[in-house]
């Protein structure tokens, strides 16, 4: 065989991937990678936000439901007081606005440590330019916002909701002044009643004895007639001489033992107390044939005589033969009860025959003519309103005047000397006859209380805008933080504190947390836990008591902690460092100091989850 006979065959013609088309590959490999990767991460924030705005649903229910539903009252606070700054009444802490109803430690509503909330970024700026502005960033304890004893509650949180923040936006609005510092009223007795008298076991009276002297009554501390103060004749009708010298008026017959009270001592004392009612209507001008006529029971008015002179007349009238059926039986009283003739100071009062129909017929006037004076004359306030009736129309419409001279004084009992200057309250209207306190009778309301009425907006039409705020919330990790628990407390507000009107057994303006100082803790109710919802800390449950630099994380804080006290008046934060959340608080509430990773300097992002409208009231109001 030789080698020409031999034919090669062609070789196929090799094909590969060069370097470049494999690069190309990879890249696009990488590119479908990343792609279903991110969806993977977009899906998973798109899932947390949505689970976000699903809290921040609920919570914002939840803080309305709260704020419509839940008491705002403080069963154990001083309502009166000399001047306005006696009272907490009108001062921030008692304002009907949602976050000062709810930030509170009765509802686990707590304001974020500003350095903490200082350090978050947000859309905007937001959050930078609220606290520039004076607002706080919110953080709940993360349970249904109630007044539940901290005892029941988890221990063990939801870690996302630690996550959420919140913020009121928008200003809040001028409010209304639940209750006049000078005088608290509405004030309410039953109708009929005698003339209304109060005991002063520490009275603040300038002087003694009061234009009514003092008395005593079965034994029960120091009293005085509170409703002479608008109406000095009514001293008459409550204890007086007769031109007999014999004893006069309500307070003679009710201060007979009950022991020794026998028919003997008791109907001439009924008698002479329906004389000295008789004695008040005769003297007010009410004709003989309104008072003791037997036609139908009165339903208005009668003209020439003072409509809230004429209430109380009949209010006495009522009560004082009403006592007479201890007496008298329906049977004898239908025969009639002859009331003899008597003389008080110089007026002479003939003998009267009371009758079953004359008493109902007092009874009947005295009920109807009380409640059309509260309806007719809501800005008399010489004339007690009737507890069978009480209503919203009998609170009064009052705020502050902004657009005046505020009114200045030195505040009563401090020493050292020390002035107070606060805005003048308005009323709806011009108060007549406004009268003194209960608690301070002595120290009657003048007219240099009051504020200019044109300057009154509550009853002012207003846009929906006007009543509108929003409630933001953020979702942000602000328990990384290092010093997320010893971080201090936000400011609490000065009227957060709670103090005791002036006493004069207790010549101090003392701080009712704090018994140590001024003086001895005066008799009267304590500060319960229970009872006051608009003052302390809004971490004041969950307070530390003590330092915790060198403490270790994880370390058990159970023992040095606020929570709620059963002697109250010597809880913790009476000390005012506590009391400020000077060293903290436990605000995740799993009784063990916690520390986060993140340093002080680092700072966060809080990322938007929801915005919703809220109403912003100006009067205090309940639902339900």
């Amino acid at each position: 065989m030789v080698m020409s006979d031999i034919k090669l065959r062609p070789s196929p013609t090799r094909r590969a991937v060069t370097l470049f088309e494999i690069a190309i590959a990879l890249l696009i490999m990488a590119i479908a990678v990343i792609s279903i990767a991110g969806l993977f991460s977009s899906g998973l924030r798109a899932q947390q936000q949505a689970r976000f705005r699903l809290l921040a649903s609920a919570k914002a229910i939840d803080l309305v439901e709260a704020f419509n539903a839940c008491t705002p009252i403080n069963p154990t606070a001083d309502i009166e007081g000399l001047d306005t700054w006696d009272s907490s009444t009108h001062y921030r802490a008692y304002a009907p606005d949602l976050e000062c109803r709810l930030a509170s430690h009765r509802f686990g509503v707590n304001p974020l440590p500003l350095e903490i909330a200082r350090r978050l970024d947000s859309d905007d700026d937001e959050i930078a330019r609220l606290i520039a502005d004076g607002a706080y960033i919110y953080y709940s304890q993360p349970l249904a916002t109630t007044s539940w004893e901290e005892g029941v509650v988890p221990q063990s949180p939801p870690s996302e909701l630690r996550r959420l923040v919140f913020a009121f936006v928008g200003e809040a609005q001028a409010n209304a002044i639940p209750s006049l510092a000078q005088k608290a009223w509405p004030y309410y007795v039953p109708y009929p009643s005698p003339p209304s008298y109060v005991h002063h076991a520490q009275p603040f009276i300038p002087a003694e004895p009061w234009p009514s002297p003092w008395f005593t009554s079965l034994g029960l501390p120091r009293c005085l007639l509170w409703e002479r103060t608008c109406d000095p004749e009514v001293q008459t009708v409550f204890a007086s001489l007769g031109d007999d010298g014999l004893p006069y008026g309500f307070l003679p017959y009710a201060d007979i033992p009950p022991a020794t009270l026998t028919a003997a001592d008791g109907l001439p004392a009924v008698h002479r107390y329906i004389q000295a009612a008789l004695w008040y209507a005769q003297r007010i001008g009410l004709p003989a044939a309104a008072v003791t006529g037997l036609g139908a029971p009165l339903d208005d008015f009668v003209p020439a005589v003072e409509p809230w002179r004429q209430t109380l007349a009949y209010r006495y009238l009522a009560h004082a033969a009403t006592c007479l059926t201890r007496w008298r039986d329906l049977g004898q009283l239908q025969s009639g009860e002859v009331v003899p003739a008597a003389a008080l100071a110089g007026q002479s009062m003939p003998a009267v025959t009371i009758t079953h129909d004359l008493i109902t017929r007092w009874h009947e006037s005295c009920l109807a003519l009380g409640a059309r004076f509260a309806a007719t004359h809501p800005y008399d306030w010489s004339v007690p309103r009737p507890a069978e009736r009480p209503m919203m129309m009998d609170w009064p419409l009052i705020e502050s005047d902004l657009f005046s001279a505020p009114s200045s004084a030195v505040i009563a009992g401090l020493s050292p000397t020390t002035t107070a200057t606060m805005w003048k309250p308005i009323a709806a209207q011009d108060v007549a006859r406004p009268g003194a306190s209960m608690s301070y009778p002595g120290a009657p309301l003048t007219p240099a209380l009051w504020g200019d009425t044109r300057h009154f907006t509550l009853a002012a039409p207003f846009t929906a805008a006007e009543r509108c705020r929003e409630l933001v919330f953020w979702s942000v990790d602000w328990q990384a933080y290092e010093d997320y628990e010893t971080a201090p407390s936000a400011p609490v507000d000065a009227s957060k504190w709670p103090r005791m009107a002036p006493s004069s057994a207790v010549p101090q303006f003392i701080d009712r947390l704090r018994p140590d100082v001024g003086g001895p803790e005066p008799s009267g109710l304590p500060w319960l836990d229970m009872h006051v919802y608009s003052y302390r800390n809004p971490e004041k449950v969950i307070l530390f008591t003590r330092s915790m630099a060198g403490v270790a994380a994880g370390t058990d804080v159970s023992a040095d902690l606020v929570l709620n006290q059963s002697d109250h008046n010597n809880a913790p934060d009476r000390d005012p460092t506590v009391f400020r959340g000077r060293y903290g608080a436990d605000r995740d509430f799993d009784r063990r100091l916690g520390r986060g990773p993140l340093p002080a300097t680092t700072r966060l992002r809080a990322v938007g989850v929801a915005r919703f409208q809220v109403y912003d009231p100006r009067l205090p109001f309940t639902i339900r």
